[in-house]
């Protein structure tokens, strides 16, 4: 024998009222800050009329805690205080840009010599970034780039780590767009 169905009705669809659909929105919004201001690599202090500053490394003010950072070689996710190339690294989870070079590819390089030269590259990086304290500076008139990394000059005593690479071959000067590494 076949099982016998009841009409049965649909259940009425239960609505937050405007009043809790509100709260959720509020309680949402401040569990997002909380999160936010907790991953910030930022300082929150008062300026002189009493408004909430953020002052934080990505606007160029040197970062005093640099000098106890240690760099490694990115790997997964989550990226914090790694190198992914020769001009490309992260910072407290930001990824940042050196602004003043152009270093080969490494994934994926378009021929043999661009993957050792790039690899050379990346491995100086991460030695100079661990040598010493060095600072992050802002630099033209761009914030970050296309792909939303932070573009910086990086110095050490007077002189930028860019130059650094670029007098031992392994970067050339941004001329604002990437030239090919091979030939």
């Amino acid at each position: 024998m076949g099982r016998q169905t009841r009409n049965r009705r649909p259940r009425p669809r239960r609505e937050f009222s405007r009043g809790r659909r509100i709260l959720l929105i509020v309680f949402i919004a401040v569990i997002g800050v909380t999160y936010a201001l907790t991953r910030m690599p930022s300082e929150i202090g008062l300026d002189e009329d009493g408004l909430v500053v953020l002052h934080n490394w990505l606007n160029g003010e040197p970062a005093d805690s640099l000098a106890d950072v240690s760099f490694r070689r990115c790997g997964r996710p989550p990226h914090d205080n790694c190198v992914i190339n020769g001009d490309t690294f992260y910072f407290e989870h930001q990824s940042i840009r050196i602004a003043d070079i152009d270093t080969p590819e490494i994934n994926p390089a378009r021929c043999e010599p661009e993957a050792q030269l790039g690899e050379q590259a990346t491995q100086r990086l991460l030695q100079l970034l661990n040598n010493a304290p060095f600072e992050i500076e802002t630099t033209g008139n761009r914030d970050d780039d296309q792909y939303g990394r932070k573009l910086r000059i990086l110095t050490r005593a007077g002189r930028s780590l860019g130059e650094v690479l670029e007098d031992e071959g392994l970067a050339r000067a941004w001329t604002g767009r990437q030239l090919p590494w091979c030939d």
